[in-house]
């Protein structure tokens, strides 16, 4: 007979039972106490909190679910000494079959101590722009900015990401036919009030920037948060065409001048 059969009696089924309640009790207050440290003023909206709750939790209950595994079985006679021994070959195969969920949580924690991003930043990975809402040391989800779809990505896929700034440059195409000490003066204008706009941070009239085919490039520096740029970029947009309107300015379109020989 098996030395934990030995073991297996009322008292110890009960300690176990205990231990168990007592586990899912604490996680239950963990849970509870998470929730209200995320959802206190100002830290809702504080990405590197947020990112560190979220470690910390993941973490907090693996540690748990350990520790009340090792105990209940030290409890009814079994030695987790020995049993930890005596899995080495099956610890193998396990290892193997677990080996994604632990490349997993090791591209997690490289991500946090690389500080590659954090919950609230704006993120550009696979073509999509979106903003990270959610990341543990398994999985990174984010809410593409365009479509508003909900991304899932595997840590361990994450070998190379951009993270946005609160920068968004806008090129403007004018005709060479108009008088460039004008257009200076109308995009300055034009800045001040794109200045104005709520949510935006700022707006710099940087000059000429290149002279195409068909226009000159002039220059505007939008400076918002990177979660609201379509928005901010359409209100400057639409501030930049009434106020080139305004000042008799056309914006304009390719053309082709067609020569025929004689």
């Amino acid at each position: 007979m098996p030395e934990w059969v030995k073991h297996l009696n009322l008292s110890n089924i009960l300690i176990s039972a205990a231990i168990i309640a007592g586990a899912v009790v604490l996680w239950a207050f963990i849970r509870r106490a998470a929730k209200r440290v995320t959802a206190a003023k100002g830290v809702a909206a504080h990405g590197t909190t947020r990112t560190a709750i979220s470690i910390g939790y993941d973490v907090l209950r693996l540690v748990l679910i350990v520790a009340v595994i090792l105990t209940v079985l030290q409890i009814n006679g079994i030695n987790v000494t020995s049993l930890v021994a005596g899995l080495g070959i099956a610890g193998g195969i396990v290892g193997l079959a677990f080996q994604d969920f632990l490349k997993d949580v090791i591209m997690g924690f490289h991500i946090v101590t690389d500080d590659f991003f954090k919950v609230g930043d704006v993120i550009v990975y696979g073509g999509v722009e979106g903003q990270v809402i959610s990341f543990n040391v398994r999985t990174t989800k984010f809410r593409d900015l365009e479509q508003g779809n909900i991304v899932t990505v595997c840590n361990r896929n994450i070998s190379e990401i951009k993270k946005r700034s609160n920068l968004v440059t806008m090129n403007v195409p004018l005709s060479y036919e108009e008088d460039y000490r004008k257009v200076h003066e109308v995009l300055r204008d034009i800045c001040e009030k794109i200045d104005r706009v709520e949510g935006m941070d700022g707006c710099v009239y940087k000059g000429t920037q290149d002279f195409a085919d068909s226009a000159v490039i002039y220059r505007l520096n939008l400076y918002c948060p990177p979660e609201k740029k379509w928005e901010m970029w359409r209100a400057a947009r639409a501030l930049l065409q009434e106020g080139l309107a305004e000042a008799g300015i056309a914006i304009p379109y390719q053309q082709l001048d067609v020569h025929l020989d004689k």
